[in-house]
Order: structure tokens, then C-alpha cells, then sequence
């Protein structure tokens, strides 16, 4: 199957996320004595997090016309550290990475009147590189879709929250984030809330990181359950990966920009005959990205004018993201972006979308 920039846009957001160069060798082998200090780590954060918790596995507390809300079981001191675990090293930023961290991972067996439950969980947590920085962690128990948030009636709406207010969600949310090193999850100037909603027993929040005013491809999310305690079910950042060094001021204007995009979108976009019907949307846009080189150094392996570059770790650029439209409605694909430096005025790469 063909696939265009729009299709391979999941590989380009993930090679985005957390990024490497190259890889010629395989991923480091921990052995035991290395695994030891990272599941240490992890067991310290689950005792820190989750001790005296209550957990639920199954059930359906709105039954009846009162909710009959109650622990399936309380909270065991050895939930989180008897199971099987192990530390590995592992590429995020899948094949084409030289960039590792380390992920621990911990399977516990939740318990129901003395009985274990069939399935058994994993709690994972991730580390920034070798580092003792956490960039990830998830406890399933008290994630979207594990928590038991039945409709009182099937069709009906789900229940609204039992345990929790949006103002205590908020702010338990900051005192979660806090712990990672990530603040001011509310400041409007530094992310733009792309989601913070109720859905099926979790609070969820997703926050789009900004910097010098300007959008970044980095984000910061949390889950916290409406269960009492609020328990966090899972937290994740990618500031980590932001550079410091970014530029600020764009040395090309708007105009300059869209000049020489509409040079590279004629020279360098894939399908000739659709790109002769695109016309500039006269808007474009700053913002930081990384390159991907789509249409400068396509690769067959990755479809129609698609680059298989994967950028370094803190590779970042001030661009301007100047989109163009076919005049057909027919064509696919329809709309095109091209990423031009906001300094040095060259192409970096962009995208296509279908309709």
C-alpha cells in the first residue's frame, strides 16, 4: 500500500517525541546488578504514590438507584512488589534511534475476597535515559476503562463524579505533576489544554507545551481516578526532550516564507500534477518542530516522498508551517505544509493531508 505523509503522520509525531540518530549497535543488556537501583526506583514511586490506596477491579456501583460505592480490596502493602518485574532498555523513538531508556516494568495480581483476579496488571515506569528522571508511569488500576464507571442505565450518560470536584482534581493534578518536575499546568502561556474532561470514572488531562509564545511538539498528560484519594492511574511528559537554546525571533518574514515554500512545494512535492493546483492559504504560522525531510530525501520504504529520518534527541527548529490547497476537491492529497526555517529560510520538510 502507498502511503503518503498524512498516513506515516503516527511514525513522524513518534519519531518527534523522543528522538536519536542513527542506530548501528543493539540496546545495552542490563544484567541484574544494573535491573537492582531502576526497579528500586520503582517500587520507591509506587510505594510513594499509591500506600494506603483501595483499588476496584470489577463491579458495577450504580446497581442501584443509589450508587453503593466500596473498596473490592483494600490496599495490600506487597500489591506492587511481589510480582515478577525487570528493567530493559528500550528505544522510544522505535527503529533508527541511538537514543535508550530504561523501562521497568512490574506485574501485580489484584485481589477479590481472597481471590486472585484472572488477569494480572503491569505497572510500568519510564526513565529519561540512565537517569533517575521519570518521564513515565502507569498503574492500570486506576486508569480509563479500569475503573469500574458503569451506566446506571445502558444508554444513559455515565455517572458524573462521586469522589472528586474539578477544582480538587486540579490541584491534585499539580501536586502529581509537581512531584515529576513539570509546573504550572495551568498557565495558559505555557500549555494550551488540548483536552481536560470527566470520561468514564478518570479525569483526564493533556497539555500542549509552549515556549517563547510559540508551539512545541511536546506535551504533558495525567490520569487521575475518581476513587477516594484521588489516585493518580497515569502520568507522562516529554519536556525532558525540550532544548533550552531555541530561537526566538524568526530572521524571515511571513512573506519571505511563503515565497520560498511555494518554490519548494513546486520543486520538491511528490505528486507534480496536484501540487501544480495547490494555491498558498494566505495564513502561515510559527512554531517549533522537528524536521523530517519529507520530499527533500524521500524513502521508498516509507512511502510517496516520505523520509525515513528520525531527528536527534533535542533536534528542534523555529519554522514557519506554510500550508497550501488544491483548487480540486478530488485530488488526495488535498493539502500540503511545508516547514521553512525561520532562519536560515531552507526546507526542512512538511506534511500532506487527505480529506
Amino acid at each position: 500500500m502507498i502511503r503518503t505523509a498524512k498516513q506515516s503522520l503516527s511514525f513522524v509525531i513518534l519519531a518527534s517525541a523522543l528522538a536519536g540518530v542513527c542506530r548501528s549497535e543493539p540496546f545495552p543488556v542490563l544484567s541484574a546488578e544494573e535491573q537492582a537501583p531502576y526497579i528500586r526506583l520503582a517500587d520507591a514511586w509506587a510505594k510513594r504514590l499509591w500506600t494506603g490506596m483501595d483499588y476496584y477491579v470489577h463491579g458495577n456501583p450504580f446497581s442501584n438507584r443509589k450508587p453503593q460505592w466500596y473498596p473490592l480490596q483494600k490496599y495490600r502493602p506487597d500489591l506492587y512488589t511481589s510480582g515478577r518485574t525487570s528493567a530493559v532498555c528500550k528505544d522510544p523513538a522505535g527503529p533508527g534511534s541511538d537514543f535508550f531508556d530504561v523501562f521497568v516494568y512490574r506485574s501485580f495480581e489484584p485481589m477479590v475476597d481472597s481471590k486472585t483476579v484472572a488477569t494480572s496488571r503491569e505497572l510500568w515506569v519510564h526513565f529519561f535515559g540512565r537517569s533517575e528522571k521519570v518521564t513515565s508511569i502507569s498503574n492500570p488500576l486506576y486508569r480509563q476503562h479500569d475503573v469500574p464507571y458503569l451506566p446506571y442505565i445502558l444508554g444513559q450518560p455515565f455517572h458524573p463524579p462521586l469522589h472528586t470536584s474539578e477544582e480538587a482534581v486540579k490541584a491534585k493534578m499539580s501536586e502529581y505533576a509537581a512531584m515529576f518536575g513539570v509546573h504550572n499546568l495551568w498557565d495558559n502561556a505555557k500549555f494550551k489544554q488540548r483536552k481536560f474532561q470527566y470520561e468514564e470514572g478518570v479525569w483526564i488531562y493533556d497539555g500542549h507545551f509552549y515556549t517563547n509564545g510559540l508551539a512545541t511538539p511536546y506535551s504533558v498528560g495525567l490520569e487521575v481516578a475518581d476513587l477516594p484519594g484521588m489516585p493518580l492511574g497515569y502520568f507522562v511528559s516529554s519536556l525532558d526532550w525540550c532544548p533550552t537554546n531555541l530561537p526566538s525571533r524568526a530572521v524571515l518574514s511571513s512573506g519571505q516564507a511563503a515565497s520560498k515554500a511555494e518554490k519548494y512545494l513546486k520543486k520538491h512535492f511528490p505528486f507534480r500534477e496536484i501540487a501544480s493546483r495547490m494555491v498558498y492559504s494566505n495564513t502561515n504560522w510559527l512554531e517549533y518542530v522537528k524536521p523530517n525531510y519529507n520530499y527533500i530525501h524521500p524513502d521508498s520504504d516509507y512511502g510517496i516522498g516520505i523520509s525515513g529520518y528520525v531527528p536527534k534527541r533535542d533536534e528542534l527548529r523555529l519554522v514557519y508551517s506554510v500550508p497550501f490547497q488544491s483548487t480540486d476537491k478530488d485530488d488526495d492529497p488535498c493539502t500540503a505544509l511545508i516547514y521553512v526555517d525561520a532562519v536560515t529560510g531552507e526546507m526542512i520538510g512538511g506534511l500532506d493531508f487527505s480529506k
